[in-house]
């Protein structure tokens, strides 16, 4: 099935950065028992990137991509989303996130979990259900459309939490750890259609991971320790890592039998 044009949600800017940050850094708490999570840093995704964010649990990379994604403010700096047109508070659905905890809605069952960020945006319901089942079938998962997340595995309702992000057709899909709970075969099924409908959309890809074998397919290699980030690129066979791609309005990609 043909799933239907997404609806207009800001001006797209070929060549633009996606996102860019600059100068930021993030505090938790204050005074003397402040925690700083991220210290002072500057970073950008371009169209097309595939960058693996590198660390050790801790070292800060969900708190950079929770900034990044804007669900988090930084304590200074700036960051901004120039290649979207418009900051993603605005527009739900141009930044699909994948969070590493529980994110799923008790009382949603899965598709209506999937659904929930096309509606948000405007989606009408058949439509936003539409193209749920469609993200559920790319990943294996048609069978588990009606359970609740109750009834999820854990590796389970972090392929749903996959399934939620390339849903909604994004300019930029930001994943912490979207393998983490996954087993190694179905990890790697699990990134093969991330990055899959990645290319098919023309979107940015930036993951976490402690994996390296999740890293080394990723074009560029950013590393963080103790909050601190290094975005020298490392070379990788992933391919460009500004390469852009023209959106396509073909069927997500199916999951490898």
């Amino acid at each position: 099935m043909q799933p239907e044009p997404r609806p207009a949600q800001g001006n797209h800017l070929p060549g633009e950065d996606l996102v860019r940050a600059d100068r930021i850094h993030r505090s938790y708490g204050a005074g003397r028992s402040a925690v700083r999570a991220l210290h002072e840093t500057s970073c950008a995704v371009p169209p097309g990137a595939r960058i693996a964010i590198t660390g050790r649990s801790g070292s800060g990379k969900s708190t950079l991509l929770h900034l990044l994604g804007g669900l988090e403010q930084a304590s200074g700096g700036t960051v901004s989303w120039p290649g979207l047109g418009r900051a993603p508070r605005y527009a739900p659905g141009l930044i699909g996130m994948v969070f590493q905890g529980p994110s799923l809605l008790g009382p949603l069952d899965v598709v209506e979990n999937v659904a929930l960020p096309l509606q948000l945006a405007g989606t009408p319901a058949p439509e936003a259900i539409a193209a749920a089942n469609e993200a559920l079938d790319a990943l294996g998962l048609a069978s588990l459309a009606g359970k609740l997340p109750a009834e999820l595995s854990g590796g389970q309702a972090q392929r749903v939490a996959v399934a939620r992000a390339l849903a909604c057709r994004p300019r930029l899909i930001l994943a912490d750890e979207p393998t983490g709970q996954l087993d190694g075969d179905t990890g790697r099924r699990v990134l093969d259609v991330l990055l899959q409908t990645a290319a098919a959309l023309g979107a940015a890809v930036v993951v976490s991971t402690h994996d390296p074998a999740v890293a080394a397919r990723f074009a560029m290699r950013w590393a963080i320790r103790d909050g601190r980030l290094d975005t020298q690129p490392a070379a990788s066979p992933a391919g460009a890592p500004g390469a852009s791609c023209t959106p396509s309005g073909d069927p997500l990609p199916l999951a490898a039998q």
